[in-house]
Formats: C-alpha cells, sequence, structure tokens
C-alpha cells in the first residue's frame, strides 16, 4: 500500500503523524509532503526562525532526495509555497507547485496507486488533484483555535476537506462534533506511543535517600502550558526539583527566579527517554480552554511507558484512564496529587503503567489504520 502524507516536517518533531506513519515503513511506500502553513507568519522569533528554515528546506536534503537520513521507502518533499493562503493567487500558485513536487515524486518511486492522509486542515484543493484516491483526514487538534490562524478561513477549508474524505479519524473525543453531520466512515482513533522507544525505566527504581524528589515535564512549553501553576508549585516546595525539558518561544523569566526549577531547552529525540527516566512524577499542566479540550497529550502515554506517575490538569481526554492518571482542578489540588503520586509509587504500579502503554503502542495503531482503508471497497488491491 503506498500513500501519500500531508502533515508537519519530518524529523523536525516527533508529531503523532510521524509516529504514525513510521509504523508503516519499510513494508509501505511513504511520500510525506512537508508543511502546507495554514497560517500567516508573524514578525516574532519563532516564526522567523521557521521561515528560514522552511526557505532552506527547498534547496536542502528533503526537498525531494532521499538517501541514508531517511528510512527506507520513504521519500521526504518540501515544496516552495507561500503561506498567505488567503490570497487567492496564492492558493493557485501553491496547488501547481505541491501538483509538480508530487507528479515527480510518484515518478521516482514507481508509484501510481495511493492513499492519501492528511494530519492537517488545508489540504482540499491538493486532494482535488487525486480524484481516485482514498481519502483520509487524522484529525489531530482542533486548528480554528490555534493563535494567529485565520478563524473563518480554517473552518472553511476543514469542512472542504471533511466533505472530501473517504474516512476521517479523530484522536480526541472533544474533536466528534466538528463531524456531526458528516455521512463519512468516521472513527475515534486515540494516540498511541513509542514504546521501544520509552520502555526503558527499571520499574523496580527506588528515590534515594535525601535526594529531592524530581518532578518532571518534556515538550514544548507553548503558550498552553500553565506557567504559573509550575511557577507555584516551585514556591511552595522548594524541597522538589522542578525539571522541564522542551524549547520555547516564551519568556521564562517567572520560572527563572526559582532554584529549584531547571529548564534544559531542546533535546533530541533520542536522549530524552534518558534525561526523562530521572522523574519521581511527570506533570501535563495544561491550561484548560477550548484548544487543549480537543487535545490527546502524547507525553502522557510516553510517561507511562517509563513507569512514571503523571499528574494531569483535567483534560478531558485524560478522564478514561482513571486511576493510570492523577488529574488536578487548582494549583493546591495538583500539589497535593504530586504529594499523592509520591507516595503511591511502587514497583506494581510502574509495571501496570507499562502494560497500559505496551497495549497502546504506535505499531498497533499503524496496523488498525492499514485495517480500516483495506475494509474501504473504494481502496484498489
Amino acid at each position: 500500500m503506498n500513500f501519500i502524507v500531508f502533515s508537519d516536517d519530518w524529523g523536525r518533531h516527533p508529531s503523532s503523524c510521524e509516529h504514525l506513519i513510521r509504523g508503516l515503513l519499510p513494508e509501505h511506500k511513504i511520500i510525506w509532503v512537508n508543511t502546507i502553513g495554514y497560517r500567516r507568519p508573524s514578525l516574532s522569533y519563532y516564526d522567523v526562525k521557521r521561515s528560514l528554515a522552511k526557505i532552506f528546506s527547498w534547496f536542502g536534503p528533503a526537498a525531494g532526495h532521499s538517501g541514508n537520513e531517511w528510512p527506507d521507502n520513504l521519500l521526504v518533499v518540501s515544496p516552495v509555497i507561500i503561506p498567505y493562503n488567503n490570497i487567492r493567487f496564492i492558493r493557485r500558485f501553491n496547488r501547481i507547485m505541491v501538483r509538480k513536487a508530487i507528479a515527480k515524486s510518484l515518478a521516482k518511486m514507481r508509484i501510481e496507486i495511493y492513499v492519501l492522509l492528511s494530519s492537517l486542515p488545508n489540504v482540499s484543493e491538493f486532494y482535488r488533484d487525486h480524484p481516485n484516491s482514498l481519502k483520509i483526514y487524522y484529525c489531530v487538534d482542533d486548528f480554528t483555535q490555534f493563535p494567529g490562524v485565520d478563524k473563518q478561513m480554517i473552518t472553511k477549508m476543514e469542512r472542504e476537506l471533511i466533505d472530501s474524505c473517504d474516512l476521517i479519524l479523530y484522536t480526541a473525543g472533544y474533536l466528534e462534533k466538528k463531524f456531526s453531520s458528516s455521512k463519512k466512515k468516521i472513527h475515534y482513533f486515540p494516540h498511541g506511543v513509542d514504546f521501544d522507544h520509552f520502555d526503558r525505566i527499571n520499574t523496580n527504581k527506588e528515590t534515594a535517600v535525601g535526594r529531592k524528589p524530581v518532578i518532571g515535564f518534556f515538550g514544548y512549553l507553548s503558550q498552553w502550558i500553565d506557567l504559573d501553576l509550575i511557577a507555584k508549585i516551585a514556591e511552595t516546595r522548594p524541597d522538589w526539583e522542578i525539571v522541564l525539558i522542551g524549547g520555547t518561544d516564551r519568556n521564562m523569566d517567572c520560572l527563572k527566579r526559582f532554584n529549584n526549577v531547571s529548564l534544559t531547552g531542546a533535546v533530541k529525540y533520542d536522549r530524552l527517554p534518558a534525561l526523562a527516566s530521572n522523574f519521581d512524577v511527570g506533570i501535563i499542566p495544561f491550561k484548560i480552554n477550548e484548544l487543549t479540550r480537543a487535545v490527546n497529550p502524547l507525553k502522557f502515554l510516553e510517561y507511562m511507558a517509563m513507569g512514571i506517575p503523571a499528574v494531569s490538569t483535567p483534560l478531558p481526554e485524560l478522564v478514561r484512564f482513571g486511576d493510570h492518571v492523577y488529574l488536578a482542578d487548582d494549583h493546591r489540588d495538583f500539589i497535593a496529587k504530586i504529594e499523592r503520586a509520591l507516595k503511591e509509587d511502587d514497583s506494581d504500579r510502574r509495571k501496570r503503567r507499562v502494560e497500559l502503554a505496551g497495549e497502546n503502542s504506535w505499531a498497533s495503531r499503524s496496523k488498525e489504520l492499514i485495517g480500516m482503508i483495506e475494509s474501504i471497497n473504494k481502496y484498489p488491491r
């Protein structure tokens, strides 16, 4: 089976779509189309940096060359596109450039029959260039709630994409409302975990006597991470070491004033399990709003795979995990739940967490996806 995938840039960070597609390699051929922007870039440091990286990708290895840096049967392409989709002639230009890049890639990979899959909401125009292919929308977020997007434009594009698809997968129950009026095949398809990558924890680990408990987080410190909550934890419990692993474009002065807070910055994915294995408790300090209610946090199952207890704000998608997660309503409750997690942690609970992660691997999700596609008669065999 062959795929053309529209998603975030391959290798930039371990997105859910990349994890899912990695599970299909090398048995299936993949053409991965790097990010097709869905918002106007600003003059912020983050956007300028991303824009420069995108321009360089047009002329670097990701512009269509496959080599040792990519897994077998994967071709990554970065079409020359302009991220101002609200302008008609720019959308037309982008469509032509994407069409050319895909046609060249199909010829290079010797692919004639393929499935289209997108984790982005704004590809309906590109999908129209492939009328005979099975089309999938893998919805991982409520994109209309992201900062800086044209909500009206994204809503329209996403509606057109939904109407064009044969199969719709959504990763959080809160997203189901988007598809309530659709007559297409719709499936709840929650995130998995890169189990083999994170399953490196000693389930008999004990906190050394006299060592400060390590309360940790890994992931991008985005606008929806509650820095005030983290600051209150650090201030209330100076006897805890707060370790935050991940990049950010935010002002972190509110945390730098605490001696018990460590900001490591971004680290390579390969190093993450070794660093996070020092955590006694993993936290998910998300703000609760319209954006995060639709989030299925990847790091929860990653914590589980390492046997680490998880404390989170009450994200709807984590409620179904019951006793495997400690949910907290405010900063006092959050601190109390961390204390409880530290007290209750033992080898039996760690083993049960690892078992939960093993039952939800990305490998199993990838097999499930193939089964769904094969059940749809439209896909030629």
